[in-house]
């Protein structure tokens, strides 16, 4: 049996392995969208490790909502067998910012060193959408690992004052922690 929260008011209450499982099946039924949906919904409510394989498929769908939800979910799950999946999904430059960013917070939390990598890589690419690059500089800040912190003080002398400036606060709070 799994957990799930019930609508608005914070108690838990049981999710039989049936309904997992029915809920997996119906975020692959690509015939109806507001069933998947709500699938994944659930599903990243559930926080069941048992739904990161059909999470990570669903990174890949045709539908931005249904991906985005499954980045959220993923999130919520934390599951080291999503990383690769996820890091692939914030390099998508073609993927919605919302998406990325659910991936980004989905890596942090994780928080193993390929996924602190995959966050490194989108603070230091250049090419990198500027409020993409400082969402991530707030999420590294968050990690305390010497490669998040090594890669923020290298933002310190970054082109784009956004950037920089987002890099000195983090670096700053961490300091004062």
């Amino acid at each position: 049996m799994i957990q799930t929260e019930r609508e608005g008011r914070g108690a838990w209450t049981p999710l039989e392995d049936r309904r997992l499982y029915d809920l997996i099946e119906a975020l692959g039924d690509r015939s109806e969208h507001l069933r998947r949906v709500h699938a994944v919904e659930s599903l990243g409510s559930a926080a069941d490790p048992r739904a990161v394989a059909a999470l990570v498929d669903a990174l890949r769908d045709e539908h931005p909502d249904i991906r985005r939800l499954s980045a959220r979910a993923l999130r919520e799950i934390g599951s080291i067998r999503s990383v690769d999946p996820l890091v692939d999904c914030l390099q998508d430059p073609d993927e919605k910012w919302k998406t990325r960013m659910f991936a980004a917070e989905a890596l942090g939390r994780i928080g193993t060193s390929s996924a602190i990598e995959g966050l490194v890589a989108r603070l230091l690419d250049p090419a990198e959408d500027p409020q993409a690059r400082i969402a991530v500089a707030h999420i590294l800040g968050r990690i305390r690992s010497p490669a998040a912190e090594k890669a923020l003080r290298e933002c310190l002398g970054d082109p784009d004052p956004a950037v920089r400036t987002a890099a000195e606060k983090v670096l700053g709070k961490a300091g004062r922690e």
